[in-house]
């Protein structure tokens, strides 16, 4: 068989996965992650290099075995992971500290916000619920780099009135919230 009509037999396939929903969402049931998911809505990415950790969510991908997935660019692998304890949710916040990886937090399609937070040991594959967030959710946030492993800092992020929210702060080391009294550039949105 010619690699052109190997193409062509994939992309039929993944093409008939593809399911237009009555409120006009997409959603998917292939059973494996691929290339094209990568950039789709529902799936977001924590980059490290040659290697990821990417979250599906169920809401979009209707069959994947699980909803979190290890990639390694170099070998074009897909691990499964240990499914995301909380709620599914279509947008979601990823971070590595301390060879973990933190995730949770989200406002994008769901009734109310999602103030929970987790952390996945990557080496035992297992979720460990953490500290909630206590404060009200701001309607745009990025995350930013921490400063050190101690602590993931949420950049600058400000609601329609203009009244900064910036930046939250999550302390891993004790397992708690805070905001931090940084200054912030209204037009950059920058912390640091």
């Amino acid at each position: 068989m010619n690699l052109s009509l190997r193409y062509l037999i994939v992309l039929t396939i993944l093409l008939s996965c593809e399911k237009q929903q009555s409120n006009g969402t997409v959603t998917y049931t292939h059973t494996f992650p691929t290339q094209a998911d990568k950039n789709k809505e529902g799936v977001t990415e924590l980059s490290l290099g040659s290697r990821s950790y990417f979250y599906f969510s169920n809401q979009v991908f209707t069959k994947l075995p699980t909803d979190f997935w290890f990639y390694h660019a170099v070998t074009d692998t897909w691990i499964p992971k240990a499914d995301f304890p909380g709620k599914d949710r279509i947008t979601i916040h990823l971070h590595l500290a301390n060879q973990s990886v933190y995730a949770g937090l989200s406002k994008v399609n769901t009734p109310s916000a999602l103030k929970d937070w987790f952390q996945y040991d990557t080496t035992a594959n297992t979720w460990a619920q953490k500290a909630s967030l206590p404060y009200r959710l701001p309607s745009s946030m990025e995350i930013t780099k921490a400063s050190n492993a101690s602590k993931i800092v949420f950049g600058c992020a400000y609601d329609l009135t203009g009244t900064s929210l910036c930046p939250l702060v999550y302390n891993v080391t004790n397992n708690s919230w805070s905001r931090d009294n940084m200054n912030c550039d209204s037009v950059a949105t920058s912390c640091f």
